[in-house]
């Protein structure tokens, strides 16, 4: 079983598994720095046991791969970070299908992060997030006409207007992942203190907080969809559900895919198709906008549940002027005062 296996042992049978000599090669490399990473992290791969690993080692080990294993701005080089991410992310799926407990909300969170850090050197990823661009989609939103008719169809769409309004001024307002987004029940809400409990860091949890217009959409998307009279059923029903012709009566959750979808089509509404606006570019701007109002890293650290401070400094951004002002601030009286 896998789970008497340690790192090691799991990483040996992974690339022995591997159809492809080629690969299993190609690999080998990757699995070695990723164990390289692990060690600093106090997870020794040849007597920790594989179920030690979590899903936000894996995460965490981009920001170590960029910043630590190869610090070169010009490095790693774009087929070798889709190397790398591929390899790690194979790995894990293999550990899965052998029965190491992945929470299947964690493994899309790991899909969509490897997903982003693949384009993050491409035209669609921008190096500079904009507030505007989240603006803009969240005004293509709204903008989207009430569908006002008898039939069936008609409440389903407008169903779907209100909560793909409900969906982006969520993203905006929180910063969560869109993993933690789907993976949202009743339960999950509080309705006094206008904040939602999200599934972050293994079987962590963290309570994120939504503004007024956000919370505003997000109630007003529920009431309209009247869920049934069963208190009890009640809590169990996501937040986010689909309401395609085919979703009929039954309430499922929305995968990944389809809020990835959604954001695309509302870019394309607003004209800024070509920016390349991700949900996780709702994070990223998030993340920015939080350390710039702040200028709290442990804070924002916590607020995106980040395991490591190292991946929240990857949005912290700092320029000539700014560190001309932080070194006269150390030894500025007036500053103090």
């Amino acid at each position: 079983m896998s789970e008497q296996k340690t790192v090691q042992q799991a990483m040996d049978a992974f690339l022995r598994d591997l159809n492809s000599l080629h690969t299993s090669q190609a690999y080998a490399t990757p699995l070695k720095h990723y164990r390289e990473y692990l060690s600093g992290q106090g997870i020794h791969g040849d007597r920790d046991p594989v179920t030690t690993l979590t899903v936000d080692h894996a995460i965490e080990f981009v920001p170590w791969l960029r910043h630590d294993c190869f610090p070169d701005p010009d490095r790693p080089a774009k087929a070798t970070l889709q190397l790398y991410l591929t390899a790690i992310y194979r790995f894990y799926r293999a550990l899965l299908k052998q029965g190491v407990a992945f929470d299947a909300a964690d493994i899309a969170r790991l899909e969509e992060t490897y997903r982003d850090a693949r384009n993050i050197r491409g035209e669609a990823r921008p190096k500079d997030p904009k507030l505007e661009a989240v603006e803009a989609i969240i005004e293509a939103a709204r903008s989207v006409p009430p569908v006002d008719g008898p039939k069936h169809a008609d409440r389903q769409r407008e169903l779907s207007r209100l909560r793909d309004i409900a969906i982006v001024e969520t993203l905006r307002s929180t910063g969560c992942r869109v993993g933690e987004l789907v993976a949202l029940r009743r339960e999950d809400l509080d309705w006094m203190a206008h904040s939602a409990l999200v599934k972050g860091k293994g079987t962590k949890y963290r309570k994120v907080y939504l503004d007024d217009d956000a919370w505003s959409a997000l109630t007003t998307y529920l009431r309209a969809r009247q869920d049934g009279g069963d208190a009890r059923a009640l809590v169990h029903y996501p937040v986010f559900s689909g309401h395609g012709n085919r979703s009929g009566r039954q309430l499922s959750p929305l995968t990944t895919r389809h809020v990835a979808r959604t954001i695309n089509r509302l870019a394309e509404r607003a004209g800024i198709s070509e920016v390349g606006v991700t949900p996780h570019y709702f994070r990223h701007v998030f993340a920015t906008r939080a350390l710039e109002r702040t200028e709290n890293l442990a804070l924002v650290q916590d607020m995106l549940g980040h395991a490591s401070p190292a991946t929240t400094r990857v949005y912290a951004k700092t320029n000539e002027e700014q560190r001309r002002e932080g070194y006269k601030r150390v030894w500025d009286q007036e500053s103090i005062e």
